[in-house]
């Protein structure tokens, strides 16, 4: 989950759900996908395509007074009020008690001066950590490659989808609709076996499979574009 209100979401949701929280994101995401060739194939039309997704994006930026702030980042900027004022409505929506202590402020203050004396103490870390300490480095830099193999090929196969012989909106809504089982599949494994092997695994899965290409390099590629006549 790539953007600003998917943390979001997963911030403010008990851990036990955050595992169904992101894989719903992500479902809506490919259910976006799949939708997105058949508005392409009944319009036909650039222009109307564009003014759906802008209409999208300006629905979703109207809506953002809707959204509540992160009551994280309130607690680090020192804004308890605003953040107790969330977290009551939360408590209150989800049929809790919080909204009910008279303590939650300063409780929340607690935690913030607290929070406040540990960012003091780590003032002087900066991006240079990523190379002075081996162990940080070594996940860095496997993680950095691990997701560059895997989004790099992703959008690839996204944008040559028009490559392929056949129809391009079916095709492309098939390459769309391959996301769902993984999505569950993805959903199963990491509520029984966790994320960390999980995650592991899978990078390491699509890597080779990207690199296992190689040799048919060439002769699995399809252009689909008229050839020119000597």
């Amino acid at each position: 989950m790539n953007n600003p209100v998917g943390f979001l979401v997963l911030e403010i949701i008990r851990p036990d759900l955050r595992t169904l929280m992101n894989e719903i994101a992500t479902v809506s995401w490919t259910a976006g996908l799949c939708l997105l060739p058949m508005i392409a194939w009944a319009s036909r039309s650039w222009v109307i395509i564009s003014a759906l997704n802008s209409s999208c994006a300006a629905i979703l930026f109207l809506w953002g007074s809707l959204i509540p702030e992160s009551p994280m980042w309130l607690v680090s900027q020192g804004q308890y009020r605003k953040a107790t004022d969330i977290l009551k409505k939360i408590s209150y929506f989800n049929g809790k008690k919080a909204h009910q202590d008279d303590r939650l402020l300063e409780r929340i203050q607690n935690f913030g001066n607290e929070y406040q004396r540990k960012v003091a103490a780590n003032k002087n870390v900066s991006t240079r950590d990523f190379f002075t300490y081996p162990t940080l480095r070594k996940r860095f830099v496997c993680l950095a490659i691990c997701w560059m193999m895997n989004t790099i090929p992703y959008a690839g196969l996204q944008m040559n989808t028009r490559f392929v012989p056949g129809n391009k909106f079916v095709n492309f809504f098939l390459a769309s609709l391959v996301e769902i089982p993984a999505h569950f599949g993805t959903w199963f494994c990491i509520a029984y076996f966790g994320r960390r092997w999980n995650l592991l695994t899978a990078f390491i899965i699509a890597t080779v499979s990207c690199f296992l290409t190689l040799p048919f390099h060439g002769k699995l590629y399809f252009d689909s574009r008229p050839k020119e006549k000597n």
